[in-house]
């Protein structure tokens, strides 16, 4: 894999067929880290959709969806938001106006008090909602409040940077001991958490 992915990646495996580009904000893999924000520009010049996931990323990785400038921005919280069992979903409405696949009655814009859907209220929610099909997790939900006053209270940029002078720590050590690092080595295109040593399995 390329250590960089940008617009210029991708504009030259673009052909007439091309609808839409997805990709990770950062791989789990090997710890890339990609410029995403250069090929949402892409996308919106060429008027293409752009889903990207998130989620080995967010609560380690500053995340701006509005400067992503994606169609739709998803990630589970089990990983650098420290919670499990949720997971969250983007939608730039201005995009696209994007229909849910499966409707149940929190999809609608004013589900009915009794639960029960009706012929005559069928309007689906003109929120990321419309995409919901099933009952809220709420005690993850109080949980993830909480994760996120600890995250807000310590900064994401802070968190990032502490991870990134770990990383730095790491990549001499491995050096000094003649351990290659599989994924890129530069700040720029590292995630700051995800360090993969290139140790051969088998041994």
């Amino acid at each position: 894999m390329p250590e960089i992915v940008d617009a210029v990646f991708f504009e030259r495996h673009l052909g007439e067929r091309t609808r839409a580009i997805a990709m990770s904000l950062v791989t789990f893999h090997a710890g890339h880290l990609f410029d995403v924000e250069s090929v949402g520009r892409l996308c919106r010049e060429r008027g293409l959709f752009f889903v990207v996931d998130v989620m080995q990323g967010i609560g380690v990785v500053p995340v701006d969806v509005k400067r992503i400038g994606a169609t739709f921005v998803g990630s589970g919280t089990h990983k650098g938001l420290l919670l499990q069992g949720l997971g969250f979903l983007y939608w730039n409405r201005e995009a696209v106006d994007a229909q849910p696949s499966y409707m149940a009655v929190i999809t609608l814009e004013n589900p009915p008090a009794d639960l029960i859907a009706r012929h005559d209220n069928m309007a689906v929610a003109s929120t990321a909602r419309r995409f919901e099909i099933g009952n809220f997790n709420l005690p993850a939900v109080l949980g993830l409040g909480g994760a996120l006053d600890l995250l807000d209270a310590i900064g994401v940029a802070e968190i990032q940077d502490h991870c990134h002078a770990l990383g730095d720590r790491l990549i001499a050590g491995l050096d000094r001991l003649g351990v290659g690092l599989v994924g890129p080595r530069a700040r720029a295109h590292r995630a700051p958490h995800i360090y993969v040593a290139a140790l051969p399995a088998a041994a």
